[in-house]
């Protein structure tokens, strides 16, 4: 089950709903309940425009120097410049991966991303084309 409050709810009027919501759960089973601030998520057009327009520009761009990337190895490779990384270690081996998801970002988050993705192209040499939408 999920609520989403619009801004200006009381606290108690919230309160009443979530009591009603949980009123009819099984107890012989364990439940979670977790209150998270809301907020709106990426738009589909901000992930096409990555994926569609920066990375493909980006590997285009790159030529032979990133043969053999994909989007994928970009969008971690970004991911991890932007919000850092963790390093894993396993079965003999050390890996990294990003710190940040783009898909837990919300819109203003995904745009933050976006600008800061064009400008750190922008310093390779690479121009990424503006988006025909308000990324924001």
């Amino acid at each position: 089950m999920k609520r989403i409050f619009p801004r200006g709810t009381r606290p108690d009027a919230m309160a009443s709903v979530v009591a009603r919501m949980v009123s009819n759960l099984d107890p012989l089973k364990t439940w979670a309940v977790e209150v998270t601030e809301w907020r709106r998520p990426r738009t589909n057009k901000q992930n096409a425009f990555l994926f569609g327009v920066c990375y493909p520009a980006i590997l285009e761009s790159g030529g032979e120097l990133l043969g053999g990337w994909t989007r994928e190895d970009l969008h971690e490779h970004f991911l991890g410049k932007f919000g850092g990384v963790e390093t894993l270690k396993g079965f003999g081996v050390t890996r990294t991966r990003p710190l940040l998801k783009s898909s837990c970002m919300n819109k203003e988050q995904f745009s933050e991303y976006l600008d800061w993705l064009s400008a750190e192209c922008a310093n390779m040499g690479i121009i990424i084309p503006e988006p025909l939408y308000e990324p924001a």
